[in-house]
């Protein structure tokens, strides 16, 4: 016998979301408390780049990258690009 598979049933996007997420960003997800792939979801039904764009302008430009793999920390290391605490 075939085990039944639970799926979680859809959450519509709600209707204060894009005034939530240019606030917030990323919190938007603790504060309407669903998972990333939910709020990446709503941030494309809301038009993606544009809402981006609107959340980038409110916050004062986009933070600072970070490199997110350690070889590539490792190679800027190397390179004499990252200032190693003392």
């Amino acid at each position: 016998m075939r085990r039944k598979r639970y799926t979680q049933p859809k959450r519509r996007r709600p209707r204060n979301f894009r005034g939530i997420y240019i606030e917030m960003g990323w919190g938007a997800r603790e504060h309407y408390r669903t998972t990333t792939r939910q709020v990446a979801k709503w941030i494309e039904e809301c038009g993606g780049d544009e809402l981006r764009a609107e959340r980038e302008a409110f916050a004062g430009g986009r933070a600072k990258p970070r490199p997110h793999l350690r070889a590539a920390h490792r190679k800027a290391r190397e390179n004499g690009e990252v200032n190693e605490p003392q």
